[in-house]
């Protein structure tokens, strides 16, 4: 989350806490018009930020513990 779309540090700590900590599509979509409705349009970095969320909630329904790039492949541990 850019500076220059959320000046306050502890806010935008906040938001990076509330998407990382989300356990359904919902809070995500929550999380997400928060943003908006605050902030107005999202930068593309945060609009990566929140398909991030989505993938991790994704995946953790299908029982995904972690997902690691590396240069020449990805890792998932399954447990």
């Amino acid at each position: 989350i850019p500076e220059t779309y959320i000046v306050e540090t502890e806010t935008r700590y906040q938001f990076y806490h509330a998407i990382a900590a989300a356990t359904n599509m919902t809070q995500l979509d929550e999380i997400q018009t928060s943003l908006i409705d605050r902030f107005g349009k999202l930068p593309d970095t945060t609009e990566n930020l929140m398909m991030i969320g989505a993938i991790k909630v994704k995946a953790r329904k299908l029982g995904i513990h972690s997902i690691v790039s590396r240069p020449n492949a990805i890792l998932i541990d399954v447990g």
